[in-house]
């Protein structure tokens, strides 16, 4: 083994060992569509560092990226409150709770225009909110 090999491997060792090296290789892995990984990486951020605050932020941003809305929603409480971050956290939740009963009965078609019924109103005032 040469000696730079052993190096980067105890780069990697020390880079785990801080909550800021997980979360930023979970931001990596997130733009890479590599979901489950990222949500790995800053799970294991939070057990470092409990307090660490980018990785509950980026955590409850994978989750609702995941559909796992219920996560999202422990996360939200510790999360920065931002509003428009909460608008869509709502949102998701109200698709999730109005589309299971079509889901279950495969009638597609109606499971999606109500989708976009909901979906509509929401893209309507977010663009309407990001011209003020």
């Amino acid at each position: 083994m040469r000696p730079w090999q052993c190096m980067i491997g105890q780069y990697r060792f020390f880079r785990r060992m801080r909550p800021s090296g997980l979360t930023n290789q979970s931001a990596a892995l997130m733009a890479l569509g590599r979901l489950r990984e990222a949500e790995r990486e800053c799970e294991e951020a939070l057990r470092l560092n409990p307090s660490y605050e980018l990785a509950r932020q980026r955590l409850f941003s994978l989750d609702l990226r995941l559909g796992q809305v219920e996560d999202a929603r422990l996360y939200a409480n510790y999360v920065w409150q931002d509003p428009m971050e909460l608008q869509k956290l709502q949102l998701i939740e109200k698709l999730l709770k109005s589309c299971p009963k079509d889901w279950r009965l495969e009638d597609w078609k109606t499971a999606v225009r109500e989708v976009i019924g909901l979906i509509w109103p929401w893209m309507t005032l977010l663009c309407i909110v990001s011209i003020l």
